[in-house]
């Protein structure tokens, strides 16, 4: 017992100690990080954190938004620095897994500069500034009486300047922007922002990447990119003090962050009323017309409450007394008393609308516009129909606030319990003309498609579609700024739009961020190599491991020559087979190539020597490639199921007959370690086999039809719970279990030449069913729920491809003959990056080589093929 408790203690002592080292390494980290933070100079208003690992990088690396958003020039600038810089010894070492900030800063000339900043880890004493110097080739400069390094990137013809010293390292591309970082006299970011950013603010694990705003500096950064000063809706920004923390959630056509932002609620500053309100549900967008290019919406849930903090904020500003005789001034010459007569029929929702045409206006949501409209009229002036115009100035400012307080005297109508106000009565007839036409905003499929991920509840939402906005942005930005948007070296044209909202929760608000992309065809894959064949290309590339640490690129052409290839485009050797090849080449751990064409199975040798004894003949011709299982070769011959040893000899018991012709290959599976063999054929007939040979269960399911495409596997525990599933030609979905029951369920209608695959495709335990027809392709859930779909301009050439990404999961691959296109989808059924691309059915996608950059190979019309970079 004695023993026991010792050992008890030691075990909770060395609990204890290693807890102690763990918090001790977190808050020693917090530390160095808080150090390297406190160099930030206090014009900071945007920085960025993101991990220093390759996790991060393959997130970025093919993430087109991001080279969207920067423009390419910037993009390169980025990537130079990672591949010449954090990549190179000592610095990858000494800064692996740390994490790296970027802040934005603007210079004299108008210019976005960057700080880049991080803390060194334990790995990092070799990291000094001598070591850089002699690794680099640096000069030594003076960096505000600190010696700093110079290091010229030559491939962009830009100097990097770097300060280092045993705890951070600091860097800019400017060494204006680096020098005010060093120098101990020049004003730093706040306490309050280091700490926010150091904390992290509310970050998420899974975040790649995050992004820090201080309001407090969002004026003035605003103000280097407009033309004139701030003034409308950005005005609402200059008493708003406080901080924004957002997390980046990865989506491949779209910038998607969220967070909290907090605001200083000692400040007199409008957007602070809507702190103690809560969320409402936004319906008032379906009124904005169609030609609107931005808006700024207001949900109120308790307009009492909020017009109380309106009126304290006005007495603050020392204007309420003013506006208060304003409306009793009204009252003695109308008798309309506002505080009763307008203040009850003030809705919960009101915004403001700028149309591409310049036109603005606001609109208000209100519970009875008919009695609105008799109360407002004794206080108005008949402009035409159904237009008014105030008698008197500020009624909605004091209502309703700073939103307002450019409609001093305004144009108004009522329609649908809705008040339309604008400075001009052409623009309400413009207005007017477009809802009774429903020429909508709401109507607009793009916008439909970007209002999903807008949530339906907030407070505060601005809204601006890029397409819409032409011309705001033409007189609102700077040129060099507004030129940008219609740069092809930026991607900023090819967004639809941008939404930023606020939502009340309790001393905060929960922030989303959101920008869609429209068009994945800007940044075309780049060519890495071609290559030219004999003919064209006949069946799908494969990469196999070369003699040494190489891969090998093996391709067929039409003429049957089969061509072995260097990972940059160099010929190893060719070789004439019999016929083209079936299915994939299976490579055994000791680099044998074994293959089979109709009539023969081949075996070589990575040099391309054929192995002793091969060419084997098969009787009966072969249906479909072989499958390897446990060193044996198992191959569909038309209506019987062949075994071969490695050496190409007939296995015992393996030449199985069965009923039908077989459909593709032989589907392997293992269970309590014993492995079986499941075949389908084209007269519905489902067999499973032992590895001996013998029968395990057959099924025969002909009186539903017959079948053309090839069975899958759904994942089971064990084997009278495996499912065949393939389809029949009535595009029926067939399961078949491994104890004999058949299920049928119809997904969809398809016709007979219809194809069918199953893979896993979405990431999840379960395969998905991928069904393509003409020119439709649609992948269902293994519920029968619809995955995504995609409808081409042109039929399909023969069946999707599922491409192997990982041990588990793929990605569907398609191609159309009429205009020589090859698609590639995301999980969610977006294309990806880069596609669709010119090139012919029958390609490969994954890598290369060890560095896990993935490759598109494909063939061409001419008989060449191209390889890309993806």
């Amino acid at each position: 017992m004695k023993k026991l408790i010792i050992l008890i203690s030691l075990l909770v002592i060395a609990i204890i100690a290693v807890a102690v080292l763990y918090f001790s390494r977190i808050n020693m980290d917090g530390r160095s990080n808080e150090r390297a933070l406190s160099y930030i100079p206090d014009d900071a208003t945007v920085v960025a954190e993101f991990r220093n690992d390759k996790s991060s990088y393959e997130i970025f690396n093919d993430y087109q938004l991001l080279n969207a958003a920067l423009g390419d020039a910037h993009w390169d600038e980025l990537q130079t620095l990672k591949s010449l810089f954090l990549d190179q010894e000592p610095v990858k070492t000494a800064l692996a897994g740390q994490n790296l900030f970027v802040s934005l800063h603007p210079d004299a000339s108008g210019q976005v500069q960057l700080l880049w900043i991080t803390a060194v880890n334990t790995a990092g004493n070799n990291l000094t500034a001598q070591t850089l110097q002699e690794k680099f080739k640096a000069k030594t400069v003076s960096l505000s009486g600190k010696n700093g390094l110079q290091i010229t990137i030559h491939s962009i013809k830009k100097e990097f300047y770097v300060f280092i010293n045993n705890q951070s390292v600091i860097g800019s591309f400017s060494k204006e922007l680096l020098e005010r970082a060093l120098n101990g006299k020049h004003q730093k970011a706040t306490d309050k922002f280091v700490t926010l950013i150091n904390s992290g603010g509310q970050k998420s694990d899974n975040s790649p990447l995050n992004i820090y705003v201080n309001h407090q500096n969002l004026p003035g950064f605003l103000q280097r990119f407009i033309s004139g000063k701030l003034s409308g809706n950005l005005s609402l920004l200059q008493q708003l003090s406080g901080f924004t923390s957002l997390n980046m959630n990865f989506k491949s056509d779209a910038l998607m962050f969220n967070g909290i932002s907090t605001v200083d609620t000692t400040q007199a500053s409008y957007l602070n009323l809507f702190l103690r309100q809560q969320p409402v549900t936004t319906t008032l967008y379906k009124a904005f017309p169609a030609q609107t290019a931005s808006y700024l919406s207001f949900g109120i849930s308790n307009y009492k409450r909020y017009h109380a903090a309106l009126s304290r904020l006005f007495e603050q500003r020392h204007e309420l007394d003013k506006l208060k005789e304003q409306i009793q001034r009204i009252k003695a010459e109308s008798g309309i008393d506002l505080d009763v007569n307008l203040k009850k029929y003030i809705g919960d929702e009101f915004a403001l609308l700028e149309l591409d045409n310049q036109d603005k206006l606001a609109l208000i949501k209100v519970s009875n516009g008919s009695q609105l409209d008799f109360f407002l009229q004794p206080i108005s002036t008949l402009y035409g129909e159904i237009i008014h115009q105030f008698n008197n100035s500020n009624v909605l400012y004091y209502y309703l606030g700073d939103p307002l307080k450019s409609y001093s005297r305004p144009y108004y109508c009522i329609i649908d319990n809705m008040l339309a106000v604008a400075n001009s009565a052409a623009a309400l007839q413009h207005f007017l003309a477009a809802y009774k036409q429903e020429k909508l905003l709401a109507a607009n499929m793009q916008y439909t498609a970007f209002r999903q991920y807008i949530a339906n509840q907030g407070n505060i939402c601005f809204f601006a579609g890029l397409q819409n906005s032409k011309n705001l942005i033409r007189s609102t930005l700077k040129r060099s700024y507004a030129a940008a948007f219609s740069d092809d070296n930026y991607g900023l044209k090819n967004f639809y739009g941008v939404a930023y909202q606020w939502s009340a929760a309790n001393d905060h608000f929960l922030t989303n961020l959101y920008a869609n992309y429209t068009d994945t065809a800007k940044n075309p894959l780049k060519l890495a190599w071609k290559y030219q064949l004999n003919s064209r290309l006949a069946s799908e590339p494969q990469v196999i491991s070369g003699n040494t640490e190489t891969y090998i690129i093996l391709v067929q052409d039409n003429v049957n020559n089969l061509y072995a290839l260097t990972a940059d485009g160099k010929r190893l050797w060719a070789i004439q087979v019999d016929g083209r090849i079936l299915g994939k080449i299976a490579q055994l751990p000791d680099g044998t190539l074994m293959f089979n064409t109709a009539s023969k199975l081949y075996a070589f040798t990575t040099a391309g020597a054929v192995k002793p004894g091969f060419p084997v003949a098969l009787s009966p011709n072969a249906s479909y490639g072989l499958t390897l299982v446990n060193n044996q070769l198992f191959i569909p011959c038309g209506d019987v199921v062949k075994g071969y040893d490695l050496s190409g000899k007939s296995l015992e018991n393996w030449s199985k007959p069965v009923n039908g012709k077989l459909l593709f290959d032989l589907k392997a599976v293992s269970f309590d370690n014993k492995q079986y063999i499941v075949a389908g054929t084209a007269n519905g007939e489902f067999t499973i086999f032992n590895a001996n040979g013998s029968v395990y269960q057959r099924i025969q399911h002909a009186e539903h039809g017959s079948y053309k495409n090839p069975i899958a596997l759904m994942p089971a525990n064990k084997l009278a719970d495996l499912n065949i599933v393939t389809t029949n030609t009535s595009g029926t979905l067939i399961l078949v279990s491994g104890n004999g029951k058949v299920n049928r369920k119809i997904i969809g209608t398809w016709s007979e030449k219809h194809f069918f695959d199953a893979g896993n495709i979405t990431g999840d335990e379960t395969p998905e069913l991928v069904f393509s027809d003409k020119s439709q392709l649609a992948v269902y859930n293994a519920d029968g729920t619809l995955s995504f779909s995609y409808d081409f301009k042109y039929p399909l050439t023969g069946r999707p491809q599922l491409l192997r990404l990982d041990a588990s999961t793929f990605k569907v691959g398609a191609a159309t003959s009429a205009d020589n296109q090859i698609y590639l989808f995301n999980d969610d059924g977006t294309l990806a990056n880069g596609f669709p691309v010119k090139g012919i059915a029958n390609f490969y996608i994954g890598t290369l080589d060890d560095d896990g950059r993935k490759y598109l190979i494909c063939g061409n019309m001419d008989a060449s093929i191209s390889v890309y970079k993806l």
